[in-house]
């Protein structure tokens, strides 16, 4: 079964007489039946990835996820009539395609209109995984369409995983504890990019205030009363993180944690939901900048007060 990334566009056209039905099964239950009559061409277009994206739901909680549990099954199956609106004769249904769905993308530059995973490979974007000493860690594969996940220990250093040499490279111990951010790549696969020097917390508060009477209902009037009140003040905790000096096989996994809409981050024993604020970065090479490190900038992904409803 092929491995399909959802998060662009996945295409469907069809031609018929009059109309065409797309059934669209997730997880073997039938989700969505769209009814379309054909352009003039005699062709009806169906795009249904955002629609398969509502059930893929990637919920990380610490615990090493199955590559089963990141993506949901999918069935197309198709009816055309020779009349508009579902009517006149019917052919089907017929089944288009069915593969696993998973939050991944394409870049526009791959110029695809269904991002379509190789059939045996890593699911990362380089060959080089950096890591704290004694660390172990984790990344996924697929050999001949089947989905895995390889879990590397703490003393390796080079791994042979689906054909593909995986460099695992240790940045020696220091004065600061590394911080864990976990995303979901661009194959829509859970991965573990490490920041492993200086980190520097802060808070963002966000207040509405009032002018009220600072008056008693005697007319008297008292210092100590709020005449500007605040309310709704609340807060969101913030880091700003260093990767230390590295090399330039950061710059892609950067890339995609940039791009990346579920961000967690590993701090002080705690597992925080994240948003990367940065809106931009540079990317370094050391031929150009010598010494490669990156900032990253995240904000806690709720409020510090709670206000759970």
């Amino acid at each position: 079964m092929a491995n399909v990334g959802v998060r662009s566009p996945y295409f469907f056209y069809q031609s018929a007489g009059g109309s065409v039905k797309l059934e669209v099964y997730v997880d073997g239950l039938l989700r969505y039946s769209i009814l379309k009559n054909v352009n003039p061409s005699g062709f009806a277009n169906f795009e249904v990835s955002e629609l398969i994206r509502d059930y893929v739901d990637i919920y990380y909680t610490g615990t090493l996820l199955a590559a089963s549990a990141l993506s949901v099954e999918v069935d197309l199956y198709y009816t055309t009539y020779t009349g508009v609106n579902g009517t006149g004769t019917s052919a089907g249904p017929t089944l288009y395609s069915e593969f696993e769905a998973f939050d991944g993308y394409a870049y526009y530059t791959d110029e695809e209109e269904q991002f379509i995973y190789p059939s045996t490979g890593v699911y990362l974007s380089n060959n080089v995984i950096w890591a704290p000493e004694n660390t172990t860690g984790f990344f996924y594969y697929v050999i001949s369409g089947s989905n895995g996940r390889y879990d590397y220990s703490t003393v390796e250093t080079s791994v042979v995983v689906a054909g593909e040499t995986i460099t695992i490279k240790r940045f020696p111990c220091n004065k600061f504890t590394a911080v864990k951010i976990v995303f979901v790549n661009r194959y829509g696969m859970i991965q573990q990019l490490y920041f492993f020097t200086k980190t520097i917390e802060g808070l963002s508060v966000q207040r509405d205030s009032y002018k009220s009477n600072a008056l008693f209902v005697t007319g008297e009037y008292q210092y100590e009363r709020h005449q500007i009140k605040n309310f709704d003040v609340n807060g969101m905790t913030s880091w700003t993180l260093s990767t230390g000096y590295i090399t330039e096989d950061y710059n892609e996994s950067m890339k995609e944690l940039m791009l990346s809409e579920q961000v967690w981050a590993h701090i002080g024993g705690t597992i925080y939901p994240v948003n990367v604020t940065n809106t931009s970065t540079s990317f370094k090479t050391s031929l150009n900048d010598k010494l490669v490190d990156y900032q990253l900038e995240i904000q806690q992904a709720n409020d510090l007060i709670s206000t759970m409803r």
